[in-house]
C-alpha cells in the first residue's frame, strides 16, 4: 500500500493538476530543460528547420513514436536530424535490388528481404569540376499519419558513389549498389548477398517495442487530444481551427478514424495538420495558445519518453534481442567499411555547417511520394455526429492505471489479442497528465459512405 502511494505521489509531483500547474514544479521544468533545442530540423518547411518551440517539442515526441510504429531502421538526434547505424547502412546499400521505373529524378529500386520490401531512388548523377560525378542511394521509408489517410515520404541518403565520368558510368552505380545482380531468389544464377542481420534485429526490436506499449501510448494520445481540444475551445483563434478539423475528420472517421485500436493517434495527427494548415495562421501567434500547448506538448513529449524507457526494458522487448543476437553489437558502428569501392556511407557533399544557421545541400531532385492505392468511390459522407459543430466533444477518458515500471507492462503474445487491463481505483489516470480533460459526446456511426482517397504529403 505504501508503495503504490509514493507512485502515486511520485506521478502527481511529475504532472500535477494543468489548472494548479506553477513554477514550482521543479521536475517537468527540469525535464523541458534537459530537452531543449533551439532549432530543429524539418524538411517539409521553407528553411529546413523550425526554431517555434511549441513545434519543436511535439515534433520531438512525434518522432519517438514514428520510429517505432513505422518500423524506421533509423532514429532522430536531438537536432532532429535522422540519421542510419553504419552497420544498417552497409546492409542497405549491398542487398540484392531490382528496377521499378526511372523517371527525371531518378531510378526507382526494390530490394526484397523476408517478408519486407525496401524502396530506394539512386538520383541523377551530379557532374563535379574534376571531370567526377556523384550520386545518391536514397532510402524511401513510408510514415503514416492518420492511420494511412496521409502517407510521408522519409527520404534518407544511404550512401554516396562517386568516380569519373565516362560511358557505363551508371553500369558502375548498379554494380556498386547491387542493383539486377541477384534479383534471383531460387538457388542458380548470381551471386546471392542474404546477410541483413542488424536490419532483422532492429525490425524485431521495432516489433517487440510496438507490441508493449501501443494500449500505453494510446491512453496518453486521448488524455493529449482532449486537452488539446480544451485549449482551442477556450480561444477565439480556435473556432476556425475546430470548424476545419470537425470537417476534415467527417471525411475520414469511418475509414481511418473509427475502427482503429489507434484512433486518438488519427486524431491528433489530424489536428496537427490543420493547426499547422491556413486556418491555424493566427491562432499559432497568440501568446496564450504558445503558453498552453507549449505545456502540454512539453508534457505529452515527457510521458512519452517515460513509456519508451520503460517499454525498453521490459522482458518482450529483451527476449526480441536475444532471440535476434549477433555478435556485433547493433549501435556500435563498425571499424571497417564492406561497402564498394568509390561508395562512402552518408552524404558526403553535404557543404559545413554555419555557426548559428543551417546550411542547404546540393540540388538533387527529390523522389515522388509513395501512397496506397485509391479505393473505388468518391467521398465519404458527413458523419452522422455533425462534423462542422464548432464546438467538439469527445468520450469521457477512461480511468486506467499509468504505471510505467518495466515489470508491470504486459508482455503479450503475438498469437493473441491485447487484453485491455481492467480500471484500477486510487491511481492516476493518463487523463490526470493534462488535469480534467473529461468531455461527453458520441462517435459517427455512418456505414455506408465509400472510402476517401489517402492524401499524399
Amino acid at each position: 500500500m505504501t508503495e503504490t502511494k509514493d507512485k502515486v505521489q511520485k506521478l502527481e509531483d511529475i504532472f500535477g493538476d494543468v489548472e494548479q500547474q506553477d513554477s514550482t514544479d521543479t521536475n517537468l521544468q527540469q525535464n523541458a530543460e534537459d530537452t531543449m533545442v533551439t532549432s530543429y530540423e524539418k524538411p517539409d518547411s521553407d528553411d529546413g528547420y523550425t526554431d517555434d518551440s511549441v513545434e519543436i517539442t511535439q515534433l520531438q515526441a512525434t518522432h519517438l513514436t514514428d520510429v517505432v510504429f513505422n518500423q524506421m531502421l533509423g532514429d532522430y538526434n536531438d537536432d532532429g536530424e535522422y540519421v542510419l547505424e553504419q552497420s544498417i547502412i552497409e546492409e542497405l546499400a549491398n542487398m540484392p535490388k531490382h528496377v521499378v521505373r526511372k523517371d527525371k529524378n531518378g531510378t526507382y529500386v526494390d530490394a526484397k528481404y523476408e517478408d519486407k520490401v525496401f524502396h530506394f531512388c539512386i538520383t541523377p548523377y551530379i557532374k563535379k569540376e574534376n571531370g567526377d560525378a556523384y550520386c545518391y542511394l536514397q532510402l524511401l521509408e513510408p510514415v503514416e499519419y492518420a492511420n494511412g489517410y496521409v502517407i510521408d515520404t522519409k527520404t534518407t541518403v544511404v550512401a554516396t558513389y562517386e568516380y569519373r565520368l565516362q560511358d557505363g558510368y551508371e553500369d558502375y552505380v548498379f554494380a556498386a549498389f547491387n542493383v539486377d545482380q541477384d534479383d534471383n531468389s531460387g538457388d542458380e544464377g548470381g551471386r546471392r548477398y542474404v546477410d541483413a542481420d542488424h536490419i532483422k534485429r532492429r525490425i524485431a526490436y521495432l516489433d517487440a517495442l510496438a507490441l508493449v506499449s501501443v494500449d500505453l501510448y494510446e491512453k496518453l494520445e486521448e488524455a493529449y487530444f482532449n486537452r488539446r481540444i480544451q485549449i482551442l475551445n477556450s480561444l477565439p483563434e480556435g473556432t476556425l481551427v475546430l470548424a476545419e478539423f470537425n470537417k476534415e475528420r467527417s471525411k475520414i472517421e469511418k475509414y481511418f478514424v473509427g475502427n482503429s485500436t489507434r484512433k486518438y493517434k488519427a486524431l491528433n495527427d489530424l489536428l496537427t495538420s490543420v493547426i499547422d494548415g491556413p486556418s491555424g495562421e493566427h491562432l499559432k501567434s497568440n501568446k496564450q495558445y504558445r503558453e498552453l500547448m507549449g505545456e502540454a506538448n512539453t508534457k505529452y513529449l515527457n510521458t512519452v519518453k517515460q513509456i519508451d524507457e520503460s517499454a525498453k526494458h521490459s522482458s518482450e522487448v529483451q527476449k526480441a534481442l536475444d532471440e535476434n543476437d549477433i555478435m556485433e553489437n547493433a549501435t556500435k558502428k563498425v571499424a571497417t567499411s564492406n561497402l564498394k569501392p568509390n561508395v562512402k556511407p552518408g552524404d558526403t557533399h553535404k557543404p559545413p555547417k554555419k555557426s548559428g544557421s543551417k546550411s542547404k545541400k546540393p540540388y538533387v531532385p527529390s523522389p515522388d511520394k509513395r501512397t496506397i492505392p485509391k479505393p473505388k468511390g468518391g467521398g465519404g459522407k458527413k458523419a452522422e455526429d455533425g462534423g462542422a459543430e464548432l464546438d467538439i466533444q469527445e468520450e469521457t477518458a477512461q480511468a486506467e492505471p499509468l504505471d510505467l515500471k518495466p515489470e508491470n507492462i504486459v508482455n503479450y503474445d503475438n498469437n493473441r489479442p491485447r487484453p485491455t487491463p481492467p480500471p484500477s481505483a486510487g491511481q492516476p489516470s493518463m487523463s490526470d497528465i493534462f488535469g480534467n480533460t473529461q468531455t461527453t459526446g458520441t462517435e459517427s456511426t455512418n456505414t455506408d459512405s465509400p472510402a476517401p482517397a489517402p492524401m499524399p504529403r
